[in-house]
């Protein structure tokens, strides 16, 4: 369903994380509901297409998974200059120090921040998946973004 006869171009990432692998980490019971709503709101509301939404839920909520459908809305060949991006993030958050003595930060307690998957281990992890999406990362994939396609994120 559309708005009027106009179909928008907009693109959207959505994720929602209720349930996480490391029983240390408590689960939530509304992010991926949020996550639903706001895809209900886009195609209802706004006019998106479906295909124009990739969803991403729980366990499929991985690190992996959500870097490359973040980088791969750089690569897409249906989004066009200035077509507006949506990037929805329903779940837990957390900080940690720097991992490098003196790296800055933009926060004021020095801290960088980031985003958990499903998939992250609260104990450290020595290899990618089980870490963090730090906010320098996603700094980096919206640059990228940007350059490729559109700062209309």
């Amino acid at each position: 369903m559309t708005r009027g006869s106009q179909t928008s171009t907009l693109f959207a990432v959505l994720i929602g994380i209720n349930k996480y692998k490391d029983p240390k980490i408590p689960d939530l019971c509304g992010a991926v509901g949020d996550a639903d709503a706001i895809e209900n709101f886009l195609i209802s509301e706004v006019g998106v297409m479906k295909d124009r939404i990739v969803n991403i839920r729980d366990e499929e909520a991985t690190r992996e998974a959500i870097v490359k459908a973040l980088r791969d809305l750089a690569q897409s060949s249906a989004i066009h200059a200035q077509d507006p991006i949506f990037i929805y993030y329903a779940g837990h958050g957390s900080e940690c120090p720097s991992p490098i003595n003196g790296w800055k930060t933009n926060a004021a307690n020095g801290m960088m921040k980031m985003l958990l998957p499903h998939d992250f281990n609260l104990q450290g992890s020595n290899d990618v998946q089980g870490q963090g999406i730090f906010d320098i990362a996603l700094s980096q994939i919206f640059a990228d973004i940007a350059m490729a396609k559109s700062d209309n994120i």
